[in-house]
């Protein structure tokens, strides 16, 4: 028997990332809770994030779903470090959502940072159990 979700079944996870996602943070190590996300290890934060800045669609990899992030310029740094990681955070739920690594880069305090329009697959299943 093959394994099947409906798009629905996905479109519902990613959606729950776009409309839970309240800041996007860059961190100089990798966060593994929303502690580590939102202060620990952060050095970038982003202001307040809408749906708007999100597309759910097919993905370029054929079993799976996207969500797509539009860029996010002028991230004010506000402590210095070397940036190697981006999270999805909601403060309201002090919730971690989401954690990816990004290109290492130093950063100083002071200085904007962009992180570029960036994708989240979800694969869908491909074989029986």
């Amino acid at each position: 028997m093959v394994q099947m979700a409906c798009t629905g079944f996905y479109d519902a996870a990613l959606n729950f990332l776009a409309k839970n996602t309240s800041k996007i943070t860059v961190c100089a190590t990798e966060p593994t809770t929303f502690a580590h996300a939102s202060t620990t290890y952060m050095i970038a934060i982003s202001s307040g994030l809408t749906t708007g800045e999100w597309t759910v669609a097919d993905s370029t990899v054929s079993t799976a779903r996207k969500i797509t992030s539009t860029q996010i310029a002028g991230i004010t740094v506000v402590s210095s470090g070397t940036a190697d990681w981006v999270t999805y955070i909601n403060p309201t739920s002090s919730a971690l959502l989401y954690k990816t690594i990004c290109a290492t880069k130093a950063l100083t305090t002071a200085d904007t940072v962009t992180i570029p329009a960036h994708s989240v697959h979800i694969l869908r299943p491909t074989s029986s159990t």
